[in-house]
């Protein structure tokens, strides 16, 4: 059974002959030498790559399936697991693109140990990497607005967002589980064992806050992975006096201070199970994660965001546990890339938004000086540490022009 959105589209036809062809390619396979199944393995991807062209250049979302296989063309967001080879279960929302397709044996291939799925994409991957406290779903309206032409995946780092729910056993409440090595190599698993990386082996990574110091340490171990780089309100290092302002009062907490907060709520006789310590908890959260997401009109401080985007913002927040918070905010804080941004060899873009109090211009201009792929740095008018929140359809249009300047550029 075979189903075409456009029964009159001319590749409807060359999807149905395409179909038949690959049927007699898994037949032909079956039983054969290793050597044999690796050639019609090549053929099989060159024909399907064939078809993902003629698809992407009609600009058609298609679906076709079969009883033994299936291509699928969506734009659509899936919420996905992946068991790491380290042990982590990675959580991450993955929309397809135009340009990709999933070629999927679901009936008896007779493969004999080749690998049953093929990834055939005409467009580098974009991974983006979101903030402190923040999860895959920081990116949901940023998303929403990035180009439809390639494979998009927003990953949730260990212990954030739903990746918290594999945090139960007594190992997970550690330093070490929450080191900055350990949280690379979660990046570069992911991209690996998951196929989130195109022919060449690249990826285009967008980071923001603590994605982007992630963003820098990943891009300056594995610079050969990165096609181009977006850091957004990112810094390569937090000086313990760093002061951030959490609120329209004027309230303010060095970075030193902060550390030492979040040290307090992983303390064993602090017992969060306790009303009023729960309530200071959550609103010492929100005053941290929304700290230059309000204006300032007629004499009064007005939100930014509205009150339901709020609530979905920490209610990701509330997901990760005080050993999560604590832990990765103590490891990123002792955090030094100054030296290693010239190992960086990727194209580079630098958001900053202005009215943020914890990152500051001199640390972009740090960013600047030490990346020297570093093609665009744009301030972002009226927006704080949350611009994907606040900002989100500048952000991608930003993002999307920086990538698609690529395909102007000798690889």
């Amino acid at each position: 059974e075979i189903s075409f959105p456009n029964p009159n589209n001319i590749w409807s036809l060359r999807g149905l002959q395409q179909s038949i062809e690959y049927k007699h390619f898994l037949s032909r396979m079956n039983g054969q030498s290793k050597e044999e199944c690796e050639s019609l393995k090549l053929q099989l991807q060159e024909s399907v790559k064939t078809y993902v062209s003629a698809l992407t250049e009609n600009q058609c979302d298609s679906y076709i399936g079969s009883s033994s296989n299936c291509l699928h063309f969506n734009c659509t967001s899936q919420d996905r697991t992946l068991s790491l080879s380290n042990g982590h279960n990675s959580c991450f929302s993955v929309r397809q693109g135009h340009a990709t397709a999933d070629f999927e044996v679901t009936g008896g291939s007779g493969l004999k140990g080749l690998d049953d799925r093929f990834n055939i994409s005409n467009a580098t991957p974009l991974l983006l990497i979101h903030g402190f406290m923040d999860s895959s779903k920081s990116w949901t309206k940023v998303m929403s607005s990035l180009g439809a032409e390639r494979r998009i995946v927003s990953m949730s780092i260990r212990g954030f967002g739903d990746s918290n729910q594999f945090n139960e056993g007594p190992e997970t409440k550690t330093n070490d589980h929450f080191s900055v090595d350990k949280l690379i190599e979660d990046i570069y698993q992911l991209l690996t064992e998951g196929h989130l990386l195109d022919r060449n082996g690249q990826v285009f990574i967008a980071g923001h806050g603590l994605g982007a110091m992630l963003a820098i340490g990943f891009s300056a171990k594995h610079n050969s992975m990165v096609k181009g780089l977006t850091l957004l309100n990112g810094s390569a290092f937090l000086p313990d006096s760093r002061m951030i302002t959490v609120n329209s009062a004027g309230k303010s907490f060095s970075v030193k201070q902060l550390t030492q907060i979040f040290e307090k709520w992983m303390d064993p006789n602090t017992d969060l199970s306790r009303g009023f310590l729960i309530k200071r908890h959550k609103a010492f959260l929100e005053q941290f994660q929304f700290h230059s997401s309000w204006v300032r009109h007629k004499g009064k401080f007005i939100h930014i965001l509205s009150q339901e985007d709020r609530a979905s913002i920490m209610n990701e927040t509330l997901k990760a546990d005080v050993f999560a918070q604590g832990y990765t905010w103590g490891n990123a804080v002792q955090l030094d890339y100054r030296n290693d941004l010239k190992n960086i060899r990727a194209p580079s873009m630098i958001l900053w938004g202005v009215n943020d109090t914890l990152i500051t211009e001199e640390d972009q201009k740090t960013l600047m000086q030490g990346i020297k792929g570093t093609r665009k740095f744009r301030r972002i008018q009226g927006a704080g540490y949350g611009l994907v929140w606040t900002h989100p359809q500048e952000i991608a249009t930003l993002i999307n022009d920086f990538i698609r300047s690529f395909d102007d550029m000798k690889s």
